[in-house]
């Protein structure tokens, strides 16, 4: 009889179960850890992405800049001054197209009858009427720039049904208000009727704003 002995390996079992262990506890790591907590769902107080604002419409050419009139009394301020500074360098076409086709007298008070845009104009620049301005005349000698104030003809009227205004004139319409320096009260009155102390412009805004009172 043949007798088969097997020899076993010194610290051969002890790695082996080393080896299984770390297994085991590996496996029971995984099962036992938590899952990821869910994202909690969006509500009203979580920031919105941003927007880009909306830019304003410019029109081409060399037109007056688009007025959104939702209060736009910087466009309307600019707009009288392009007028303005048109007027006193005897520039009759930066007048035109500021100035709508017929245009309401707005001094010494805003009256139901309008005058065509031409007339405007042949009394701004009658020769006889403009010796008064020195070719070194200028805009800030003539007007307090800095005291300009705008307001809606609603909003100067106080009357909100817009019942009350002028044919032709609109409550949303912009009122500017000009102060004018001593210079000014002797030289203005010549080239704009009715301007006296100070005078009023009233730009009308949308797609192709314009001055439609004076």
């Amino acid at each position: 009889m043949t007798r088969r002995f097997s020899q076993r390996l010194p610290g051969r079992d002890t790695e082996v179960t080393s080896r299984a262990l770390a297994g085991l506890l590996l496996c029971a790591s995984c099962a036992t850890a938590p899952p990821p907590e869910p994202l909690p769902p969006a509500t009203d107080a979580d920031p919105l992405p941003h927007t880009p604002q909306p830019q304003e419409g410019v029109r081409g050419g060399d037109g007056p800049i688009g007025l959104s009139m939702s209060g736009g009394f910087n466009e309307a301020r600019s707009m009288a001054i392009q007028f303005l500074e048109a007027l006193v360098a005897g520039e009759r076409e930066g007048m035109e197209r500021l100035l709508g086709d017929r245009v309401a007298l707005a001094q010494p008070r805003l009256t139901a009858p309008t005058r065509q845009r031409d007339d405007v104009l042949v009394v701004a620049m009658h020769p006889a009427r403009r010796r008064v301005i020195d070719p070194s005349t200028t805009l800030d000698s003539l007007i307090e720039i800095d005291s300009l104030e705008a307001n809606t003809l609603e909003g100067e009227s106080g009357d909100r049904s817009g019942r009350g205004l002028p044919q032709g004139m609109e409550g949303s319409d912009v009122v500017l208000t000009v102060p004018l320096t001593p210079t000014g009260r002797r030289v203005l009155p010549l080239l704009l009727p009715g301007w006296r102390q100070e005078g009023k412009l009233i730009v009308r805004g949308g797609a192709d704003p314009r001055i439609v009172g004076l």
